[in-house]
């Protein structure tokens, strides 16, 4: 399990709360050290569905039958909605959590838009 100080790290390198570099972690994600370098945002996108199981998040709808372009866009942006989700359930401050439901609109309406 990697030292509180290099969930830290990673957390803030990448812009992310460090209970959620916690979760990937939980979720089977490594974090990358000297000797590998692993994209989190990669591995997301095969595994968000298990990161917001374990965060008690809602399920998002399934990609069955979305092929090519649209099923990447899909996943990219449920990697996305699992970010915000999760801040979202989790922060305490409520100008940061209407920063990220008004962030989740912006993109949803952006999506739907295509």
């Amino acid at each position: 399990m990697p030292s509180h100080d290099e969930f830290e790290t990673f957390a803030r390198k990448k812009g992310l709360p460090i209970a959620f570099a916690r979760l990937l972690v939980d979720a089977g994600f490594s974090l990358p050290n000297e000797d590998r370098e692993e994209n989190y945002s990669d591995w997301m996108v095969h595994h968000y569905d298990e990161v917001r199981h374990l965060a008690g998040l809602e399920p998002l709808p399934p990609l069955t039958g979305v092929i090519g372009k649209a099923r990447d866009d899909l996943q990219v942006f449920n990697v996305l909605v699992t970010i915000m989700d999760f801040t979202t359930s989790r922060s305490t401050n409520p100008g940061i959590k209407e920063a990220w439901v008004k962030m989740k609109r912006e993109l949803e309406a952006h999506l739907d838009g295509h």
